[in-house]
């Protein structure tokens, strides 16, 4: 596979990692940058041939929806790179990532990938929605909420139906390559010094039952020590946990890592807005799904994490799907002991 980092010019570039995440009360929303040309060529460096038919079927239907770009496929250096990884210790099943000098707004550098992970057991029409959606994010497109293809989950995109580019996924493409002007409405300009990440991820839960029952493992626990690491290009931070309190399964020593996506590169904070990296000191409520022994991912991002104030007794939840539930630290604990305890009958 193609190396994801790549080390940034001495002209003011930003750095972006795009696997959906944010959530717009717009039809489309740009991320700000767009690419040189609206006749982009793309290079697929994949070892997988259903990902190589995904990209492929991907670049068809952006053609097929008349967005005002025309797409194709080089055999050598193109626009962008298309390929795959394969990574069981996260959550996200595809990643768009580019560079763009900040004074033109014009991508330098962008590569995309589908996580065989999860897309190996997706049917084909559903492998290609997750290419045509990361195709979208190398367009320019940013995420949107709604039933279209730039919906920042895999299962609310396949719920919908959608696995090609939707009117208003069009109508973001022709609005970012018809005009230079980018309205502070539709587009989040690049910054100076600063990186953003989205996270796209493989599975989304709308309650804590599901939560719960999508987790291997759930703590309160105070975030200690981390590490940072780069694997296939992509920045992890791996964070030391101390468990206050296993809610479901656990460990006798009381300790546990959780693996997030990003970190430093190159001197710039690669995060995901809506699931930032855990800070030390941070207590939280986190449903977690183990990938080796004593290592979890917390599932669903921004679903499956709850802050919390012990002193003032809130567990408040990160995601607007699970804003019903009880911000009662005691409440939310009580519920999942409970849920716990009905697993196990």
């Amino acid at each position: 596979m193609k190396t994801l980092v790549r080390p940034l010019g001495a002209a003011a570039v930003a750095l972006v990692l795009l696997i959906g995440g944010t959530s717009t009360a717009q039809a489309y929303h740009l991320q700000g940058p767009k690419l040189s040309t609206s006749s982009p060529t793309f290079s697929i460096d994949s070892g997988s041939s259903a990902s190589r038919t995904a990209w492929t079927s991907g670049i068809s239907d952006w053609n097929d929806a008349s967005a005002g770009v025309s797409l194709s496929t080089t055999s050598g250096t193109g626009t962008a790179t298309l390929g795959d990884a394969n990574d069981s210790s996260v959550g996200w099943d595809g990643i768009t990532y580019y560079s763009w000098n900040n004074n033109t707004n014009i991508v330098t550098d962008v590569s995309a990938y589908l996580n065989v992970a999860y897309t190996a057991s997706y049917d084909a029409a559903k492998r290609k929605g997750v290419a045509a959606h990361e195709i979208g994010h190398v367009l320019g497109l940013d995420h949107t909420s709604s039933c279209v293809l730039m919906n920042p989950t895999t299962p609310d995109r396949t719920d919908c139906g959608v696995s090609t580019p939707q009117s208003d996924d069009v109508n973001g493409v022709r609005s970012l390559y018809a005009t230079n002007n980018f309205s502070e409405q539709e587009s989040r300009p690049a910054t100076t010094g600063h990186t953003v990440m989205h996270l796209s991820q493989a599975k989304t839960f709308n309650s804590l039952k599901s939560l719960h029952q999508g987790a291997d493992a759930v703590v309160l626990a105070t975030v200690g020590s981390k590490s940072e690491s780069i694997k296939n290009g992509i920045p992890f931070t791996d964070h030391q946990l101390k468990v206050l309190r296993w809610l479901k399964g656990g460990s006798a020593d009381g300790t546990a890592t959780i693996h997030q996506t990003g970190g430093t590169v190159n001197g710039e904070l690669i995060q995901d807005e809506l699931e930032p990296l855990l800070q030390q000191g941070q207590t939280g409520i986190y449903f977690l799904h183990q990938y080796a022994p004593g290592k979890f991912f917390i599932i669903g991002g921004a679903d499956g994490r709850f802050n919390v104030a012990i002193n003032a007794g809130t567990a408040t939840a990160t995601s607007a799907k699970l804003k019903g539930v009880s911000n009662s630290l005691a409440s939310v604990i009580s519920q999942t002991q409970a849920l716990t305890a009905a697993e196990k009958k």
